[in-house]
C-alpha cells in the first residue's frame, strides 16, 4: 500500500505510466517469489526457533549467495579469487554460528538456522532477475513486486492464521513501519543502487543487519550471545569484505 501511495504520488507531480514498461510478466511473477514471497515466509517461520541474532547474521550472507548464484547465471558476473576466498569464510562463519545448537547449546534449533539460509539464497536469486527488469523503473518495480508477492501470499496466510484481528494502536504503527520504511522505502533504495554498482556490491548493506539485530536482541530480547557467535559473525564479515574486494584493492596499494 505504502508504494502504490508513493506511485500515486510521483505519477500526479511528474506523469508517466504504472503499467509493466515493457519488463517481462513472467521475469516479475519469478522476482516476486524470491524477493518477497519466500524469504519474507521463511523468516517469520525459522524464526520461531532461532534468536532475531542468528537471523540477522544468516542474512548477512546474502552477498556471499549473490557470488555463487552469480557465477552460475547466464551472463553473470565471474567469481574471482577474492570472491571464491569470501565464499569459504561465508560458509566457514555459518559452521561456527550453527556449532553451539550442534552441541545443545545456544538458544537456536540448528536445522532451522539453516533452513533460514535459503532466505539469502533467494535474495541472491532475485538480485540476478532484476537485470530481466531493467526497462521497469524502480519504485514501479518494488510496488508491482510487492503487490504480486502479497496476492501469492493472501491465500496461505488466510488459511493457516485466519482472518487477522488488529486491536492495539501499536500494531498499526509496527505494520506501518515494517511495511513502508523497512521494506518498501528500502528495496527502492536498493533497486536504485544495483543498477549503479551492480548486484554484489549492493547487496553488501546486510552488512548492518547482523550489527542492529544482535544489539537489538541481545539489549531488548535478553537473547543469548555466546562469544562463538561472535566469531562466526566476525568470519562472516570477514568473508563479506572479501567478496566486496575494494577494500583489499585499497590496502594494497
Amino acid at each position: 500500500m505504502g508504494c502504490w501511495i508513493w506511485l500515486a504520488g510521483k505519477k500526479v507531480t511528474r506523469g508517466g505510466s504504472v503499467g509493466l514498461g515493457g519488463a517481462s510478466l513472467v521475469a516479475l511473477l519469478l522476482f516476486s517469489a524470491f524477493q518477497y514471497a519466500i524469504p519474507l515466509t521463511i523468516y517469520p517461520l525459522t524464526q520461531q526457533y532461532i534468536t532475531s541474532s542468528a537471523a540477522g547474521i544468516v542474512n548477512a550472507m546474502t552477498p556471499i549467495m549473490v557470488v555463487i548464484v552469480s557465477h552460475l547465471w547466464p551472463q553473470g558476473e565471474k567469481m574471482t579469487l577474492l570472491r571464491s576466498i569470501g565464499v569459504v569464510f561465508g560458509f566457514l562463519g555459518i559452521v561456527l554460528l550453527a556449532l553451539p545448537s550442534l552441541q545443545g547449546q545456544g538458544e537456536s534449533d540448528p536445522v532451522a538456522l539453516l533452513a533460514t539460509m535459503g532466505a539469502p539464497l533467494c535474495y541472491a536469486i532475485s538480485m540476478n532477475l532484476i537485470r530481466w527488469l531493467d526497462a521497469m523503473d524502480r519504485v514501479l518495480l518494488t510496488t508491482w513486486s510487492l503487490s504480486i508477492a502479497t496476492v501469492m501470499l493472501a491465500p496461505f496466510a488466510f488459511a493457516v492464521e485466519g482472518i487477522p484481528v488488529i486491536e492495539q494502536r501499536a500494531t498499526w504503527y509496527a505494520l506501518f513501519v515494517i511495511g513502508f520504511v523497512l521494506t518498501s522505502a528500502a528495496f527502492i533504495l536498493l533497486f536504485w543502487l544495483i543498477p549503479r554498482v551492480g548486484g554484489t556490491t549492493a547487496s553488501t548493506i546486510t552488512f548492518i543487519a547482523p550489527v542492529s539485530s544482535v544489539l537489538l536482541g541481545v539489549l531488548i530480547l535478553q537473547e543469548q550471545l555466546l562469544p562463538i557467535h561472535m566469531m562466526g559473525m566476525g568470519v562472516i564479515f570477514l568473508g563479506m569484505i572479501f567478496v566486496d574486494g575494494r577494500l583489499l584493492k585499497f590496502l594494497g596499494r
